[in-house]
């Protein structure tokens, strides 16, 4: 084989062995985020910065929007009140968060992934809620299920209401 083929074989295979996703982060599988230790303190276990950045690049078209990345503790409303934590992504110019469910197994929350890629549930999703100040995710049990809002009820509103307390929510996967 001619040298000059030789050295062009090798460094495509190497160049395409060396390509990575782009992301650190496999959302196809279960994420580890954060550890919770013996004292009840939360540590972040991601880089927080290469998370946002995903973020930013995977629902804003790598606009930066969202500028600080939290664990909150939440209680659910509804028909019973859970305590749970949230992955909580915020932006300090808008009145924007983006939060999705953490799965606790004792010491660790993850984020989950879909079982089987045809059932969605509240766990799954990234729900962003954007508007005026009482716009903010909510977590509700009801007798179907739980189903995050973005309001003080998971119920419409009346026009009205919808005018002058401005709440937009969107869910995504990925």
């Amino acid at each position: 084989m001619k040298p000059t083929v030789f050295l062009i074989l090798l460094i495509s295979f190497f160049g395409c062995s060396a390509q990575k996703s782009d992301s650190k982060f496999d959302f196809d599988k279960r994420i580890k985020i954060a550890h919770i230790t013996t004292n009840g303190k939360i540590e972040f276990i991601i880089d927080n910065v290469d998370f946002l950045n995903i973020l930013n690049q995977k629902l804003y078209k790598g606009e930066k929007m969202l500028d600080r990345l939290t664990i909150e503790n939440g209680v659910s409303s509804g028909i019973k009140e859970v305590p749970f934590h949230y992955l909580s992504a915020i932006s300090i110019t808008k009145n924007l968060q983006v939060v999705r469910y953490l799965i606790s197994d004792g010491e660790n929350l993850y984020l989950d992934v879909v079982a089987n890629g045809e059932f969605f549930s509240f766990e799954t999703f990234f729900v962003a809620c954007e508007g005026t100040s009482v716009c903010s995710p909510r977590l509700f049990y009801t007798n179907n299920g739980c189903i995050w809002s973005c309001r003080e009820s998971y119920n419409c509103v009346s026009p009205e209401q919808a005018e002058s307390d401005k709440c937009s929510i969107t869910t995504t996967l990925f």
